[in-house]
């Protein structure tokens, strides 16, 4: 193949132009592809430190009365929010700005439900008096202790998009099988 000279320079076929412009869009594309993968382990990875373990309420308190289950509502919502607070600070991936920032409003949402239906078990049990009340009182309560699972399994589902634990507490993770000895 000749290749003609155009101003004292060689002149390239167009198809050997466009093959040489392929060629690094792919391998633009490949590392871009790479790096974007890196940047979601990343922040999956910082956001396991945060997370892995996370208690719903990290102090002690007096149970049984209201001043305490008023106490743990706090609680819970002073913990999750100082722990989701330190993964909002975590660099977000480009591709995952918009779904990270979902997910932790959801998780905030959850803390916030956690908080109330804590207060709503304990006024539940607090106001059982007659033995109808008290007759009533575990089906009462099963049906607030699962008040939340709705907005758990969303953020499960979004959890699992972004690589990343339940950050509230109040989920308890799937137990992991024993290994083979």
């Amino acid at each position: 193949m000749t290749t003609r000279r155009l101003f004292g320079r060689p002149r390239y076929s167009l198809c050997g132009a466009v093959a040489i412009v392929l060629a690094g869009a792919v391998l633009q594309s490949a590392h871009a592809t790479v790096a974007r993968k890196q940047a979601s382990a990343e922040y999956s990875q910082a956001v396991i430190r945060v997370c892995s373990g996370a208690l719903l309420f990290e102090n002690q308190h007096e149970i049984g009365t209201r001043a305490g289950a008023l106490a743990v509502s706090r609680d819970i919502r002073a913990t999750g929010r100082r722990r989701l607070q330190r993964v909002d600070e975590i660099p977000k991936p480009a591709a995952s700005v918009s779904l990270a920032a979902q997910w932790i409003e959801l998780e905030k949402r959850l803390i916030d439900s956690y908080a109330r239906t804590y207060l709503r078990i304990w006024y539940t049990i607090e106001h059982a008096h007659t033995a109808n009340d008290r007759a009533h009182l575990p089906a009462l309560v099963h049906r607030l202790v699962h008040a939340p699972d709705a907005l758990a399994r969303h953020a499960a589902t979004l959890e699992a998009r972004l690589g990343v634990p339940d950050c509230t507490g109040g989920t308890i993770p799937p137990a992991t099988p024993p290994t083979a000895a």
